[in-house]
């Protein structure tokens, strides 16, 4: 059956006139607003959940998610443990790389980049499915937020193949205690190369990961830290590394006892610096993992790391220039708790800063990307097409694509270009044609896209929308409306 236009705006009013959500609980436009931020973007299914729970009911059921496990977003066969993934890796790489020049050893160097493309491509798929169709919006975003703060770079060395690994260990912690993200970020193998903490030794230090995980992981780069110090802590990270061979090195009798294989991380004694240190003023006696466990403690703890934590929160949840009181008041949580996450946005996301807030923030092209899959099939999970698989990168943001260690810009000036604005609008195109398509083949009742905004539209995009001649156009004109890019 096919819907003209006219069809569709009748619809849009009959839906918000007498939509069971209306008759459970009045959703004011705030509301919409504000589930525009707790979530990626809001759709029939978040306006359901929120008019059963309320804003602090829903607000609970966020910072408290469902199980990890949802079959329905897990799709496809379970995970290669990354120890065994990396061990058969590098028994092929050394195997080709013994061969002659010829057709053998350039198939087989072909398949190892097959196979380290397919692999990225998954873990892709899997965390944009996840962002589109979980429930979970607020620990979808926090998985994008704590990807992007722990940043790796998925086009370095044999990154690729690790950065679903590297999501999955850090994703049961989104909500959860700093001290816990910090830590399995520093012993997973794909920041260890990332940041090139596998070259850093005694006697031939590398400070590459030390600077960036006071700078960029912890205290921020006015965090009173001086070159001497992350020297220092260079030192203290020393002997940390990936081995993705699996075979032990060569190590003196009097360290093997201290070598430690966990999966890929590997710590070697014999690349350890012993020497005490003074790391910020603080004596550090020589003794090998004893002395990271120490200084992970240290710069979780800090109430300098409170603070930049805190901000940076801020700046992704409500405003690109931090207000100072909800700063002091998310930095005595961060405090109080422990560096307890979910608390921490508790105060951030029930503030009447972020209730000021709402409505003023411009989507970063990852935001804006998903927001669109969202409202248009965001029901029950099904397969993106390749095409909106790659909205967020072909907007210039692609998932696990930060080449620079500082991650993605979080402020509006970044991203609200003329050419990104033409790029969404181009984007916006092709998405409406697509939702035309599936439309004709099985209409629903979600048919106006556009109609759960309606109360956020001002009247002259509606006049906009109402004027097009055709379905497909007025739903990219909604997409490319100053509404719909901010939230």
């Amino acid at each position: 059956m096919k819907r003209t236009l006219l069809d569709l705006i009748f619809l849009c009013i009959l839906l918000t006139v007498v939509s069971p959500v209306v008759a459970e609980t009045t959703i004011t436009a705030s509301d919409l607003m504000w589930l525009n931020r707790v979530t990626y973007g809001i759709n029939q299914q978040t306006i359901e959940a929120f008019s059963r729970l309320g804003r602090a009911g829903f607000l609970n059921a966020q910072l408290q998610p469902s199980d990890e496990t949802r079959q329905e977003l897990n799709s496809g066969a379970p995970e290669r443990p990354l120890n065994d993934l990396q061990k058969e890796r590098s028994q092929r790489r050394q195997h080709a790389n013994t061969l002659p020049p010829g057709e053998e050893k350039s198939r087989q160097l072909i398949e190892l980049g097959l196979e380290r493309t397919q692999l990225i491509r998954q873990a892709t798929e899997l965390h944009l499915t996840r962002a589109v169709y979980s429930p979970d919006q607020l620990k979808e975003q926090l998985a994008w937020f704590w990807f992007n703060h722990f940043t790796v770079h998925g086009g370095k060395g044999d990154i690729a193949t690790m950065v679903g690994n590297y999501e999955a260990a850090l994703r049961p912690h989104l909500l959860g205690k700093f001290k816990d993200l910090l830590r399995i970020s520093l012993h997973h193998p794909a920041m260890l190369i990332y940041l090139d903490n596998t070259q850093n030794r005694a006697g031939k230090i590398n400070e590459n990961y030390a600077r960036e995980l006071l700078e960029l992981h912890t205290l921020g780069i006015d965090g009173g830290y001086t070159q001497k110090d992350v020297q220092e802590l260079a030192r203290i990270l020393t002997g940390l590394q990936a081995n993705l061979s699996g075979a032990p090195p060569k190590l003196p009798k009097d360290r093997e006892a201290e070598y430690v294989l966990d999966g890929v991380f590997q710590y070697n004694p014999a690349h350890h610096d012993y020497g005490d240190k003074t790391f910020m003023g603080r004596s550090i006696k020589g003794r090998g993992l004893d002395e990271v466990n120490e200084i992970l403690d240290f710069l979780a703890d800090h109430p300098v790391t409170a603070r930049f934590i805190s901000r940076k929160l801020i700046e992704y949840f409500v405003a690109d220039t931090p207000p100072a009181r909800l700063i002091s008041a998310a930095t005595a949580t961060f405090q109080r708790t422990q560096g307890d996450i979910a608390e921490v946005l508790r105060v951030i996301l029930d503030s009447p800063e972020m209730e000021a807030s709402l409505g003023k923030k411009f989507k970063s092209p990852f935001q804006y990307s998903i927001s669109a899959l969202r409202l248009l099939h965001g029901g029950a999970p099904s397969p993106l097409p390749p095409n909106e698989l790659r909205l967020a990168e072909q907007l210039g943001e692609p998932l696990f694509g930060r080449t620079t260690p500082d991650g993605y810009p979080l402020v509006t000036a970044q991203w609200a270009t003329p050419a990104q604005l033409l790029g969404r609008i181009q984007s916006a195109d092709r998405l409406a044609k697509r939702w035309h398509g599936d439309m004709q083949k099985a209409p629903s009742s979600t048919d106006a896209p556009w109609c759960i905004y309606q109360p956020l539209l001002s009247s002259t995009t509606l006049q906009a929308i109402s004027s097009q001649p055709e379905p497909t156009r007025a739903v990219q004109m909604f997409l490319s409306a100053p509404a719909f890019m901010y939230r």
